[in-house]
């Protein structure tokens, strides 16, 4: 690597640190425990719209995320926070409106059971200043999903 470039890659990581922005992506929520599992997040910043109503968010979809770390801990541990169908735990998703530059998260009532959570999720996705929304919707709640 010659020196401009190494000096270019330095700077680039500097404006990294520099830029906090919103991330979207989907995400399980432990009360007992108060935090987050199974997160997946991506940048939201140059992706075009791929949700609905011109949204963006992750392609990747809880079932499939659960079935995946439902496998690998059967493997492995044989232990751990996938038990069970991925529609039984509190979960959510975080979208971004490029248009209106919000996000929003969306997640079932459970979410008055355990306000504390709002915090947990902000700081995970790095809404801390970003224009945000939670937003209860039925697809989220518990025993909720896909063809139900």
């Amino acid at each position: 690597m010659r020196s401009e470039e190494y000096q270019d890659a330095l700077n680039f990581m500097e404006k990294s640190l520099e830029i906090h922005q919103g991330q979207v992506g989907i995400f399980w929520y432990n009360g007992a425990l108060n935090t987050l599992y199974g997160v997946h997040k991506e940048s939201p910043q140059g992706k075009q719209a791929n949700c609905g109503g011109g949204l963006v968010s992750c392609s990747l979809l809880h079932k499939n995320l659960w079935k995946k770390e439902y496998n690998k801990q059967k493997f492995t541990t044989g232990s751990g926070p996938f038990i069970g169908d991925y529609k039984d735990r509190p979960r959510g998703r975080v979208f971004y409106n490029p248009k209106t530059k919000k996000f929003f998260v969306c997640v079932g009532s459970w979410i008055n059971e355990h306000p504390e959570a709002v915090d947990v999720i902000v700081d995970e996705f790095g809404l801390e200043n970003e224009d945000y929304e939670f937003s209860i919707q039925e697809h989220w709640e518990l025993g909720m999903g896909y063809g139900d």
